[in-house]
């Protein structure tokens, strides 16, 4: 973890240093329009998996609405999920629609309505972009550049969560820098990658790879993968706690 006020603390020269000296592939995101950081890399391609399992719905929805969903609405996106078979996400929301054709509770009514609402603001997003099928790192620094979602965090996490799961899966000796860590770990709902995120920091270390969180400060940050983190470089800070 790199902490502390951007343009002060001196987060990123730190970062770009460390990644230098490790000699280890490493993976970033431009999250941000007009980013000046990490520009001496190889800028890639950004990578997409489609899928629709219930708990990447679920912390899509949670993230969505600012909210943790309850018990009732998880079980609907679960029988959804097992409906259409996880694969994708344009499929589960033509099944979303469907089921809201049809005779539903109320209940259930007002989850779908929400997860329609959703998948049609993200899914034509989704179909825009062209997406490489598979993620091939260089030596040294590569950048994926997402600057072009910087208002549209759920897009941002979706390729994040998908370059976390292929690089978990298929890749050994990779440092992936998080940027911003409180917009895609939040401390109180889910987010699109925050699964991923927490089962990379279990697992990755196995094959050498490893999460490097990059943020102004923690306080909203969710505390049970900071929690796994052993090495922490405060810079400057505005508050004492």
């Amino acid at each position: 973890i790199v902490t502390g006020l951007t343009q002060v603390a001196g987060k990123t020269t730190t970062l770009e240093s460390l990644i230098k000296r490790s000699k280890m592939k490493a993976v970033v995101f431009r999250t941000k329009i007009g980013e000046k950081s990490f520009l001496d890399g190889t800028i890639i391609p950004p990578y997409f998996k489609d899928r629709s399992d219930w708990k990447f719905i679920k912390g899509m929805v949670e993230s969505t609405m600012k909210m943790r969903i309850d018990k009732f609405e998880q079980a609907t996106i679960i029988n959804l999920c097992k409906e259409t078979g996880g694969n994708s996400l344009l499929d589960f929301k033509k099944k979303v629609d469907q089921k809201l054709g049809e005779k539903i509770s109320s209940n259930a009514k007002v989850t779908l309505t929400n997860l329609q609402a959703y998948l049609e603001e993200v899914v034509p997003k989704l179909q825009t972009i062209t997406f490489s099928n598979t993620l091939e790192l260089v030596e040294g620094l590569n950048i994926i550049n997402l600057e072009r979602f910087s208002r549209d965090s759920q897009v941002q996490g979706l390729i994040i969560a998908s370059v976390l799961d292929e690089i978990l899966y298929n890749h050994k000796g990779v440092i992936v820098l998080i940027p911003e860590a409180w917009k895609f770990i939040p401390q109180d709902r889910g987010s699109p990658c925050k699964l991923a995120l927490e089962e990379f920091i279990r697992q990755g270390a196995t094959n050498k790879n490893y999460i490097w969180i990059d943020s102004q400060d923690m306080s909203g940050v969710d505390k049970s993968p900071l929690k796994q983190i052993s090495t922490w470089i405060l810079g400057y800070q505005s508050e004492k706690n």
